[in-house]
């Protein structure tokens, strides 16, 4: 049953629209998706989503950005974790896999679908997940060579690395999802040299 924008504050207004459009973007990407859908989802006219976001990107960017918003809180959360180095990176690991399934859907989702943003808003979400995201791991990983933990490798290859082995994650079941994590940090501490 459709409400009416009266009958919601802007600001819940403007959260449903976001809640549904990132569950439709989740379950049918970018180019499978028209705002008359986002717009009878969130139970609006077309003209009320329009009066909240000029265009389907720029509805999109907002989950997009949204999202590394909350991945930089996750990582901030792991850089003030009380332990080693590679506590911290567990610490990670498992906050990113303990994500929603929907949250962890938009992490796919940006990394699939940011293609279709044009440059401009490519260029502001890169920035804000650089800062977000990687660079808080290059300084988790800058603690660890500082203290001597971690052998004098490019801090920005190293995080770049284990953000590469950690994509497994966003797509792991709770159940797999601790087993992959243990090879993740087994892989990016120890290597996959033999024990003798």
């Amino acid at each position: 049953m459709k409400t009416t924008s009266g009958q919601r504050s802007s600001k819940e207004l403007h959260e449903q629209i976001l809640l549904q459009a990132s569950k439709l973007f989740v379950e049918r990407g970018y180019k499978g998706l028209s705002m008359r859908e986002i717009a009878e989802a969130a139970g609006i006219s077309k003209a009320g989503l329009y009066y909240h976001f000029k265009d389907k990107e720029d509805l999109f960017l907002a989950i997009l950005l949204d999202s590394i918003a909350s991945l930089g809180e996750l990582t901030a959360r792991a850089r003030a974790y009380r332990g080693s180095t590679r506590e911290k990176i567990r610490h990670l690991l498992v906050l990113i896999a303990k994500e929603n399934k929907q949250q962890r859907g938009i992490m796919r989702l940006a990394e699939n679908d940011a293609v279709h943003l044009s440059p401009e808003a490519q260029k502001k979400m890169r920035e804000l997940y650089h800062a977000s995201f990687p660079a808080q791991l290059e300084a988790i990983l800058a603690e660890g060579q500082k203290n001597g933990e971690l052998r004098d490798f490019d801090l920005r290859e190293l995080a770049r690395l284990l953000l590469l082995l950690a994509l497994p994650l966003l797509s792991a079941s709770k159940k797999d999802a601790p087993a992959k994590i243990d090879l993740l940090e087994s892989i990016f501490f120890d290597g996959i040299k033999k024990r003798t």
